[in-house]
């Protein structure tokens, strides 16, 4: 709930400052205090939770996020702009989520850039297969479909995910089933089941949610040029 609390008032936050704000050079100042603040929050806070659950900590991953999906809404990248993403994006995923060893040893976990780092090629990856997705033949659209389905409820899986892991993972400490085998096993199926019931919130809350908030923006949008006329 607190990573949630985080989110929800970025997602606050954020709306009112485009909507109060119409530079866009102000705008583009805002998001890089952001980005510089996330790195300082977990620095310069001395608890390892707080460095890592405070508000400003955060923000800048929610912020690249944020920037990727306007990048991919509004721009129209080349073929090799979108492999040099790739690549790039592959590259710092790696260094940052496999050579954690290395990455601290140069420094980059003292001064907090690990994290923006990581958000950023995380960020460049999501780019990547956003525009290369509409290449993808009718095989590679097949193999593809679980990963693109998962994602495209990854916001329902995340809300709802913790009571599917709750069931399972009591379930099994009450029966003293901790072998390798079965948490695997739970594993595959917590992941499974998460996913089913993130499709069927989104299915049955989330996207009638959306289409009403759109018919009612719709109307009111029509009421005003009617009252214009």
């Amino acid at each position: 709930m607190w990573s949630l609390s985080i989110e929800e008032t970025f997602y606050l936050f954020f709306p009112l400052i485009f909507l109060l704000v119409r530079n866009k050079f102000l705008i583009a100042m805002v998001c890089l205090i952001f980005i510089i603040a996330g790195p300082c929050a977990r620095v310069l806070i001395g608890n390892d939770i707080w460095s890592d659950k405070s508000y400003l900590s955060c923000m800048d991953g929610i912020v690249f996020g944020c920037l990727a999906a306007l990048l991919m809404n509004k721009a129209t990248l080349t073929k090799q702009a979108t492999k040099i993403c790739f690549v790039v994006g592959l590259v710092l995923f790696t260094l940052i989520f496999i050579f954690r060893k290395f990455i601290a040893d140069i420094g980059l976990c003292a001064v907090g850039l690990n994290v923006t780092l990581l958000e950023i090629g995380t960020a460049l990856l999501l780019i990547f297969f956003h525009f290369k997705l509409s290449e993808y033949n009718k095989w590679q659209k097949i193999m593809t479909l679980p990963f693109r389905w998962y994602g495209k409820n990854s916001y329902e899986v995340y809300l709802t995910h913790m009571f599917v892991v709750t069931v399972f993972f009591n379930s099994i400490i009450a029966k003293e089933l901790l072998s390798a085998s079965i948490i695997i096993i739970s594993f595959a199926i917590i992941i499974l089941l998460s996913g089913l019931l993130g499709d069927f919130v989104a299915r049955f809350f989330s996207e009638p949610m959306n289409k009403l908030l759109r018919r009612t923006r719709e109307e009111n949008k029509n009421s005003e040029l009617n009252i214009l006329a």
